[in-house]
């Protein structure tokens, strides 16, 4: 497995940083990246994917999140109290993540990169796992905040 490149993934870690910020007025502090497969990936129980195309490549990144965190952030967001991931919430992961790749899109298009639009799918249920194609480089990017742990996960061939 080849190796991503951190000056691609640095645009998705800033679009985490500054849509939880606005959106959910919620601090996030990236952790260390780390190839996919190498380390045990927290549970989680929803997850907002996307895929990345480009003339030079294609890819997805996936933002993943365990309950708790998923919800404080929804809650956060929305200025709401739900127990409980509603089909609106699930709507708001696949928002937060079309966010956070709209601000990735815009800092690599000026790059040269030239990713097209793309709309995200959400995937809900009890300990998740997301598998990219293991065959191209894969990496996670862990998040630690006062609202919980979660990690994106960008994928490119």
């Amino acid at each position: 497995m080849g190796r991503l490149d951190p000056n691609f993934i640095r645009p998705f870690v800033g679009g985490v940083l500054e849509t939880l910020k606005v959106s959910c007025q919620t601090e996030v502090k990236p952790g260390r990246p780390y190839a996919a497969g190498t380390a045990v990936t927290p549970s989680v129980d929803i997850a907002a994917v996307i895929g990345l195309t480009s003339k030079t490549f294609n890819g997805s990144i996936a933002i993943c999140y365990p309950k708790k965190t998923f919800l404080t952030l929804m809650n956060r967001m929305l200025g709401m109290d739900e127990k409980e991931i509603s089909t609106d919430f699930e709507d708001g992961a696949g928002e937060l993540l079309n966010m956070i790749f709209g601000f990735a899109k815009r800092h690599l298009n000026t790059e040269g990169y030239e990713i097209q639009k793309a709309i995200p799918t959400v995937v809900r249920g009890e300990n998740l796992r997301i598998w990219h194609n293991r065959k191209v480089p894969s990496g996670i990017i862990p998040f630690e905040s006062d609202a919980g742990e979660f990690y994106i996960e960008v994928a490119i061939e």
